[in-house]
């Protein structure tokens, strides 16, 4: 039986611009998004089926020692693995952009100071500041 009469999703890739493209389903919508890859590892993430979670993040399930686990393509793109104490961040913040150049790896301490405001900022707003103007 062939990948698309299996109902895998779709795909494709472009060696000379380096970027691929697949698309995820949606959980629970009738629809699917497009995720970007770089095409080095279009041939690898084909052969899965790929969600977005609820969160926002591409995903897929498997079985492993006896158990399902959710993988995450941003930490497989960059080979981490569960429980290493490392965080795979994207640097645009969209998510579903996962090709190699935005994304980065960080510890744990680093991404817990990168989501705080500026210690200059007296307003909830990053990079803002709240001025009380009297006439």
């Amino acid at each position: 039986m062939s990948r698309k009469a299996q109902g895998c999703l779709w795909g494709c890739a472009s060696p000379e611009l380096n970027i691929a493209v697949i698309a995820a389903k949606v959980l629970g919508k009738r629809k699917a998004k497009l995720v970007l890859l770089d095409s080095r590892d279009y041939a690898w993430a084909s052969r899965y089926r790929w969600f977005i979670s609820w969160k926002g993040y591409v995903v897929r399930n498997t079985w492993r020692n006896g158990e399902w686990m959710t993988l995450r393509l941003h930490r497989e793109v960059l080979k981490l693995t569960e429980g290493d104490g490392l965080i795979a961040d994207h640097r645009n913040r969209l998510r579903l952009d996962c090709r190699r150049g935005n994304l980065k790896v960080l510890d744990n301490y680093y991404d817990s100071n990168r989501n705080r405001n500026l210690p200059s900022s007296n307003c909830a707003l990053v990079g803002t500041q709240f001025r009380l103007f009297t006439l």
